[in-house]
């Protein structure tokens, strides 16, 4: 990634006014900063209109609980190279659904697998889809 100079160049130059604001709603939809810890939006604001700066404030508010949510995710159900490597408990499910009701909610998205029963279906057909899955298992 760019250095924090290199971004402060790019944004300097009037043709990249719209590319800048345009990644810059990109973190305040996603709640992801551009780089890790480091937000595009901080690089030029005066480029960015009242609006814009108050979605990002909502972002980084959201990003801080989304991350505190994800902080909960059991380590034993997260993916590994892109695939559970479990069905969760039931316990383990509701927790999963409750934390995706409520990043969901924050991310304005209309996710699926809302409930405990819906999540170990999904986390089930995907251990089954698994390309590299021993045969017979």
């Amino acid at each position: 990634m760019s250095s924090i100079g290199d971004i402060r160049a790019a944004a300097s130059c009037p043709e990249n006014h719209e590319i800048y604001r345009a990644m810059v709603d990109l973190e305040a939809r996603s709640t992801f900063a551009f780089q890790g810890s480091r937000w595009l939006a901080d690089t030029a604001p005066h480029l960015l209109d009242a609006d814009m700066r108050r979605a990002v404030t909502r972002a980084r508010l959201a990003a801080h609980e989304r991350m505190q949510l994800e902080a909960r995710l059991p380590r034993h159900l997260l993916y590994v190279k892109g695939w559970p490597t479990s069905v969760p408990s039931h316990e383990d499910a509701e927790l999963l659904a409750s934390i995706r009701r409520r990043v969901s909610t924050l991310l304005g998205i209309d996710a699926d697998y809302l409930t405990g029963p819906a999540v170990r279906d999904r986390y089930g057909d995907l251990i089954a889809a698994k390309p590299d899955r021993p045969a017979g298992t």
